[in-house]
């Protein structure tokens, strides 16, 4: 796929790494193209986040740049007795936007970027389980919080969205087969581990393919749209159920809660519960390149 020209209004990254600047009708700017020879700190903050107690194990776990792309990758194995953690995450963070002209810039309307899935594996228990053996890779921005949900600390209430690729073990699609998804969700609890959502199919990816993903937040239509490709884009709104958030709220003037302040990140998601007749597991490898950041409508 080939680069794109991109412009955008005048903002600059934290520590002074990227520049917007041309029109307000501009699609975005091009963030990172990965064409350094190692991740860049003043654009992002890698973390593994697995919550819980785990009778299984998160084992294997990179996020490097190979060949001009960002690769990532994350192997979770599950044990044979349940416990509270069954899922970790390989999470790289964009860092805050800062502009000279407005400060804190606290929200963007999301991203495009290419992602080809490389490897996975999804191997599910014979008993099924509560959640099955599951492998996510894709892009999660918190956008906003609703003022409707009670303030009780950390995420709850954030309103978010994300659009990735996805396979579960109860699929019915072919071996080689991942779908992309678009997805808005709205925390329950304050680490967002319960969560209310809905979501749009994009379609199916095979392995080695790469394809192009879109996620763009549109406050003035109370929703997301997601795109695959050169597809139709497909839209969900968070004004009606199962989310119902009030209309009239200006939502870019209520950021999320702090534990989900500026919250957007590639985030690569491993699950494997727990089986006594044999172990899950779940494997994900990922090539992500050319991450353009979509600036919200003046």
């Amino acid at each position: 796929m080939t680069r794109r020209s991109v412009l955008g209004i005048a903002m600059v990254v934290a520590l002074g790494c990227l520049a917007w600047v041309g029109s307000a009708d501009a699609q975005g700017v091009l963030y990172d193209d990965f064409s350094a020879k190692e991740l860049d700190a003043t654009k992002w903050i890698g973390f593994q986040v697995s919550a819980g107690s785990f009778a299984g194990s998160p084992l294997e776990i990179t996020r490097t740049i190979k060949g001009h792309r960002l690769e990532l990758s994350h192997r979770m194995v599950g044990g044979s007795s349940p416990s509270t953690g069954q899922e970790s995450r390989n999470r790289l963070t964009m860092r805050a936007f800062f502009s000279p002209l407005v400060g804190l810039v606290q929200n963007i309307a999301g991203v495009e970027f290419d992602i080809l899935p490389r490897a996975f594996e999804t191997a599910g228990c014979p008993t099924p389980t509560p959640v099955p053996t599951r492998v996510r890779a894709g892009y999660n921005n918190q956008m906003f919080n609703d003022p409707a949900i009670p303030n009780a600390g950390g995420n709850t209430g954030n309103v978010g969205a994300v659009v990735e690729l996805r396979r579960n073990s109860t699929d019915g699609d072919a071996d080689d087969v991942i779908r992309a998804l678009g997805i808005v969700y709205r925390c329950v609890n304050a680490e967002c581990s319960q969560t209310i959502s809905a979501a749009v199919d994009l379609g199916a990816v095979s392995r080695g393919d790469e394809v192009h993903l879109m996620l763009r937040w549109q406050p003035a239509l109370n929703g997301v749209s997601f795109q695959k490709d050169g597809d139709a884009p497909l839209f969900i709104s968070y004004a009606a159920p199962p989310f119902n958030v009030n209309p009239v709220i200006d939502e870019t003037m209520n950021p999320p809660k702090p534990a989900g302040f500026s919250f957007r990140a590639l985030d690569l998601v491993v699950t494997a519960p727990a089986c006594v007749e044999q172990p899950t597991e779940a494997s994900i490898t990922a090539l992500v390149d050319n991450v353009v950041v979509l600036p919200l409508a003046p």
